[in-house]
């Protein structure tokens, strides 16, 4: 979008459409994007973004198409070039597979995506329109994908993310972007029989109450619906599998919009005309609630609450609603309360406590112990009102809310997040 026309890359083509938009919502007057200055190139890829009252619009090639960015400043209906970036050593602008522009703490960073060398890129582009390099990270630096196909830029408990969807990998990647640009990736996972983004194609996201979420999609006909935990890591909240009638095959695209206290999804897939859309109550929906280094005592309100306990020896308490419970390092006492809880257990050594485990309906989250995949790779010793979970030097102790022993029988993969 520039103000109030819309940009349409065409592939194939060497020149952008822009389209304007009547009081009704319509579009009128298509009309080729006139070039003031630098050569029209294929623009498979396109963002755009504001530096002071100027407005810059940065291409980028694909597949068959120029390597590199390309920077136009906007005057009026033209679009006059400012500056090219070439792909080299150090960049990653190679066949590029999405453009973004994420804002930290005032300064707005463009991202490029390629698939080609698996990485991304951040610059900043200065009031002239010149690019500057300011960070790129790939394989070495955590960065495990193959076949990079789009991005999304969401917030979460205060912190930037970029998470990114690659096909080839059936994986979702979460790089963290500091307030000057630098990446760090947080959390790396791939699609499994419980989720529905095998060859994911399409992602989107979006922030409630300050909790960032992410809707992904590809080949496997459904959608998933991921929350980003307070140390950049995911967590799964539901996944829906197409149905009779619906139009979720071989999802290719996904928007998704925050409006009136509800998250509207639209998907799209390639095998079915049609769009399909689903609401997301955020009624219940808590703001974070997080503590500090010292040694917290954290109380949730009657609403789905998300609590962080940070460092420290925390003692936490869900109270009312399906409330995630996280105390961070430190050994932490952990309440859940009425309702389906999530516990997540960190990989410190200190054996953290459940106090009121729901079996049948709260879950454990021990995503952060490392190689654990299925509960025959925990020993689970049984103990009067409750068990003992064990995985190599880290532990984990379960008192049940109403005093019963727990066994390796009751603990199936239901009572987990792996």
């Amino acid at each position: 979008m520039i103000g109030t026309d819309l940009l349409v890359a065409e592939l194939g083509s060497s020149h952008l459409e822009r389209y304007s938009f009547d009081a009704g919502g319509s579009l009128f007057n298509p009309a080729p994007a006139s070039y003031g200055g630098g050569t029209p190139v294929l623009t498979p890829q396109i963002t755009s973004l504001s530096v002071g009252a100027t407005t810059f619009v940065v291409t980028g090639g694909g597949a068959g198409g120029p390597e590199g960015l390309n920077i136009y400043e906007v005057q009026g209906g033209t679009f006059v070039h400012r500056d090219t970036v070439t792909d080299h050593i150090k960049v990653t602008v190679g066949d590029i597979a999405d453009l973004i522009n994420v804002t930290v703490d005032g300064t707005t960073y463009l991202v490029a995506g390629s698939t080609a060398e698996g990485g991304i890129s951040t610059f900043t582009i200065d009031a002239s329109g010149n690019a500057h390099l300011v960070d790129a990270i790939g394989a070495k630096e955590g960065l495990w994908l193959s076949g990079l196909d789009s991005m999304t830029a969401t917030e979460a408990n205060g912190t930037s993310y970029i998470i990114v969807a690659s096909t080839l990998s059936s994986s979702i990647s979460v790089v963290r972007i500091n307030p000057m640009g630098v990446l760090y990736v947080t959390d790396h996972i791939t699609d499994t029989l419980g989720t529905r983004f095998d060859n994911v194609d399409a992602i989107d996201s979006f922030t409630v109450n300050g909790r960032g979420f992410i809707v992904a999609g590809g080949s496997d006909d459904g959608l998933t619906l991921l929350e980003i935990m307070p140390d950049g890591k995911l967590l799964e909240h539901d996944s829906i599998e197409n149905q009779n009638g619906w139009t979720l095959e071989n999802i290719t695209a996904i928007q998704t919009a925050v409006f009136n206290g509800e998250v509207q999804v639209f998907a799209a897939g390639s095998r079915m005309s049609g769009i399909m859309q689903f609401t997301i109550p955020t009624d219940t929906l808590a703001t974070p609630i997080n503590g500090d280094s010292s040694n917290n005592t954290l109380s949730g309100t009657a609403l789905d609450d998300l609590i962080y306990g940070e460092a420290g020896n925390d003692t936490l308490y869900g109270n009312g609603g399906d409330d995630i419970l996280f105390g961070g390092s430190g050994l932490d006492q952990l309440y859940g309360g009425a309702g389906a809880d999530v516990f997540i257990i960190d990989s410190s050594p200190d054996q953290d406590q459940i106090r009121d485990f729901e079996l049948g309906l709260d879950r454990i989250d021990l995503s952060r112990w490392g190689m654990v995949y299925d509960p025959s790779d925990l020993t689970i010793t049984s103990h009067a009102g409750g068990a003992t979970i064990q995985f190599g030097d880290l532990s984990l102790d379960i008192m049940t809310d109403d005093g019963s022993t727990l066994t390796a029988a009751d603990l199936t993969a239901d009572s987990f997040v792996f």
